[in-house]
């Protein structure tokens, strides 16, 4: 028996399966293209329901382009990178959405992680900007 063989699938309830090497063809349509055809398509329909709060996917579009402009003005383009240090809320998805549609890179990081693994990550991932909540600005 050796990795070729896949013996893992065989342990799956529901399997073994027979999965394909690739996706391929992969769409050639940006990941935010998702966001705007749901918004078209569901405007009205809940996105994100969090704390009794809910968000359409119409406004999660609106929010994410207002994101979008506003991460533009500070000068982030496609191939940058911006680091993402929110605790799970709508604005961390608001986020990345709106890193999305300016071509760059989302580089997620946990509110958990210490100072130090803060500053690795988003040095080595060479961050143009860094998101966060005015509570965390004395970690970075």
């Amino acid at each position: 028996m050796n990795y070729l063989d896949k013996p893992w699938l065989k342990s799956y309830k529901l399997g073994p399966y027979k999965l394909d090497h690739s996706l391929a063809p992969y769409p050639v349509e940006p990941l935010f293209n998702i966001l705007d055809n749901a918004a078209k398509k569901y405007p009205n329909r809940a996105a994100i329901l969090f704390l009794g709060r809910t968000i359409t996917y119409k406004d999660l579009k609106i929010y994410a382009d207002k994101f979008a402009n506003a991460l533009a003005g500070l000068g982030v383009k496609k191939g940058d990178k911006v680091c993402v240090f929110l605790p799970n809320c709508p604005e961390a998805i608001i986020s990345d959405w709106g890193i999305l549609k300016t071509g760059a890179t989302v580089i997620p990081t946990s509110t958990l992680r210490t100072d130090d693994g803060l500053v690795h990550e988003a040095g080595s991932g060479k961050a143009k900007i860094l998101i966060c909540q005015e509570d965390q600005l004395t970690r970075v």
